[in-house]
């Protein structure tokens, strides 16, 4: 089956099984290594993607679902100002992640925080639970979103 798409902002298609799930099409058929194809079954988020403006998990998606939509991955992610203000926010904050989740987890908490400009509690366990990894605290973490927060708000206001 013939699946058009916009994949990081470029209008593309890919002649795969309708039933194929995102998560391997996007990393067999565009080799887009960022998104990790762990558990299959949409528990560690390490899959997840950006679809139509919402979070996925890719390896619960198959791909005819995305004819005609938007699909953003860590690699598109990585070419915005949002990416640079997470960098920035979890290297200050001293945020040490694997290379296992630091993809998910960055494209999760830039992502959440375009929804969330200043996040409360709720929101920030939002973000934080969106991937199961436990290589940095929790503590770490939630200082790296809100210092990513603070960064993303001075870049808005100049």
């Amino acid at each position: 089956m013939l699946i058009e798409f916009v994949l990081n902002d470029e209008p593309t298609s890919v002649e795969v099984p309708a039933y194929k799930r995102l998560a391997d099409v996007l990393r067999e058929g565009f080799n887009l290594t960022g998104l990790r194809s762990a558990c299959g079954k949409g528990y560690c988020g390490l899959c997840t993607v950006v679809l139509n403006e919402e979070l996925v998990y890719s390896c619960m998606i198959p791909v005819f679902q995305i004819r005609g939509k938007s699909v953003q991955t860590i690699e598109g992610y990585a070419e915005t100002e949002g990416f640079n203000d997470v960098f920035e926010g979890f290297k200050e904050a001293g945020v040490h992640l694997c290379d296992y989740c630091a993809p998910t987890r960055t494209l999760t908490t830039g992502i959440l925080l375009d929804r969330y400009v200043r996040p409360d509690a709720r929101q920030i366990e939002e973000i934080l639970s969106s991937v199961k990894c436990n290589c940095t605290p929790y503590e770490t973490l939630k200082k790296g979103i809100l210092l990513t927060s603070q960064i993303r708000q001075k870049r808005l206001k100049s």
